[in-house]
């Protein structure tokens, strides 16, 4: 059933001309897909925040005054919010309708930005959670638990002598892809730097190396996934993992550890591994996947329903319901 909406997206992530190439990605692709299969009419609003190129903190500041007079001229009815604050801004406005999905893996700290997220939370109309664990333990009346969908055009696996040639990697390597920055703290990318450190005979005789994340274009990744052997991730919180579902997508094993919905993507075994960061057989793990190969994660994603053309179709539904 088609109806006519008029959606307002209000995030703090959206490529951007100059901006991080990466960040926010789903959020324009779930757009483009509302568009197309809806004719979903959509005003997106980007704040800049100290993450992009040329914003700051201060950006929000004049979202708070900026946002309540478009939506008066504009006469916004229905705001689908990307963040804590851009929900504390859409709420500015009494008669609209604020759906606010939860991407900020913090709500699972003890930290001073989890409150405020989870008073966003409270205020909402309808909350969507994009993170099982905290779906289940949230008392929200509203709630849904919808995952960010998966472009299963853009990740998809290609050759892996193709991608090795392509990227100039050697065919006699093993390599470990670390998707994030390992500047990034809540990335952990200590946890591989000690383990390279403390196994280099090991490192050496599998012939491993470990290929950084943070400079990869949002364009070649899906290379990247084909050419490597394994996505090995530590952070200290994820949301969902949307790295987990892009490397499913490739067919590429995962080792990770119990972050985000990592059980829901791993743990039956077949399509990567999470491993307990104090006892860790994140060694053993690596002899596995390098024997083992390339998994069957695209058809687990499908099963999932993560293809992001049928989780645009759910996102319309909760559109639809008028009731929050």
């Amino acid at each position: 059933m088609k109806e006519d909406i008029s959606l307002t997206v209000l995030t703090n992530m959206y490529p951007s001309k100059g901006d991080v190439a990466w960040r926010g990605v789903f959020v324009k692709e779930q757009v483009d897909q509302l568009i197309k299969q809806f004719g979903v009419n959509v005003t997106v609003c980007h704040i800049k925040g100290a993450i992009s190129n040329g914003g700051s903190t201060l950006s929000y500041f004049k979202w708070f005054f900026l946002f309540p007079v478009y939506a008066i001229r504009k006469n916004f009815k229905l705001v689908h919010s990307h963040h804590f604050l851009c929900t504390f801004i859409s709420k500015l406005c009494p008669y609209c309708r604020v759906v606010y999905t939860v991407h900020e893996g913090e709500l699972q700290t003890n930290s001073f930005k989890s409150k405020l997220i989870r008073l966003a939370i409270k205020f909402s109309d309808t909350v969507i959670f994009v993170n099982k664990k905290m779906y289940d333990l949230s008392v929200h009346s509203k709630k849904h638990f919808l995952p960010s969908g998966i472009n299963m055009d853009v990740f998809n696996e290609m050759d892996s002598h193709a991608a090795r040639t392509r990227l100039g990697l050697s065919s006699e390597i093993n390599y470990l892809l670390f998707p994030g920055s390992p500047n990034r703290k809540e990335k952990n990318a200590k946890f591989l730097i000690d383990f390279l450190k403390k196994e280099k005979q090991f490192v050496s005789n599998k012939k491993i190396e470990v290929i950084w994340g943070g400079g990869i274009e949002y364009s070649e990744m899906s290379t990247y996934m084909s050419a490597v052997n394994i996505l090995v991730s530590f952070s200290k919180f994820e949301s969902d993992g949307m790295v987990f579902k892009e490397a499913m997508a490739c067919n590429l094993p995962v080792i990770t550890f119990d972050v985000g919905n990592a059980e829901m993507y791993f743990g039956d075994g077949f399509t990567g591994s999470v491993i307990d960061v104090k006892t860790s057989d994140f060694k053993e793990k690596i002899i596995y996947w390098l024997n083992a190969g390339r998994t069957n994660g695209r058809n687990k994603l499908i099963t999932l329903g993560m293809d992001n053309i049928e989780v645009t179709k759910k996102l319309y539904e909760i559109y639809l319901n008028k009731s929050f």
